[in-house]
């Protein structure tokens, strides 16, 4: 906290004036999730096409400036909306955001395979 106040030469002083100066050190919270719980088998996680994706971020100081994503290791763009992947196979995307006093946060991310394939069914007779 500032206090300060401004005097001229003759005398005639301003009244004493409060600035509160808050020190944000803390990087932005970020979180990506997916519009429905995965299923993983072994480290792999599996979703259908269907399924979109939501960053988010806070930042309790400053405020958050940007979010930042990128899909599939691509060129980061400013986050707007869910993301949805188009195609089957392994996908991933990335987040990280700035707050308004340049702190970053980690970048977090998440690995999928898109699998819109329904299983094989195939029945074998038995020779009796």
């Amino acid at each position: 906290i500032f206090k300060f106040n401004a005097e001229d030469r003759v005398g005639n002083s301003s009244k004493e004036e409060t600035y509160k100066v808050s020190v944000d050190t803390e990087a932005p919270l970020v979180t990506l999730l997916p519009s429905s719980t995965l299923y993983t088998r072994g480290v792999t996680s599996y979703a259908p096409r269907s399924y979109t994706y939501a960053a988010a971020a806070t930042d309790a100081g400053s405020g958050v400036q940007d979010l930042l994503v990128s899909i599939d290791g691509g060129e980061a763009f400013p986050y707007r909306a869910p993301l949805a992947f188009a195609t089957e196979g392994s996908h991933s995307i990335e987040a990280q955001a700035r707050d308004n006093v340049g702190n970053v946060s980690g970048k977090i991310r998440i690995d999928v395979t898109v699998d819109d394939n329904p299983p094989k069914l195939q029945l074998i007779p038995s020779v009796k």
